[in-house]
């Protein structure tokens, strides 16, 4: 199954670097290649993760790290919606 990231997340996984970078670019690089990992990993195991309160959308813990990745599965393809800190509000939450 193919992966594929969505503008959102695509630009959910550039701040996430550009945050670390500031401390530890060296940090930076493991976490953003260990996100890119896990979620190239979904295309083996789509169903691996646990599913949301939302309709059709799943959620995976990045492994080491504190995020969790939000994506979907739709026409033998995952997308990924969102990769977001885990302490940070569920994308759907953050419009209440």
């Amino acid at each position: 199954m193919r992966v594929r990231f969505t503008v959102p997340a695509q630009a959910d996984l550039e701040n996430i670097y550009t945050y670390i970078t500031q401390q530890n670019p060296f940090a930076a690089e493991r976490v953003k290649a260990q996100i890119k990992a896990d979620a190239e990993g979904l295309s083996e195991f789509p169903f691996a993760a646990r599913a949301t309160t939302m309709p059709e959308m799943r959620a995976k813990k990045v492994k080491r790290y504190p995020y969790l990745i939000f994506y979907t599965i739709r026409d033998e393809e995952v997308l990924i919606l969102h990769v977001r800190h885990g302490a940070r509000r569920w994308p759907w939450e953050e419009d209440q």
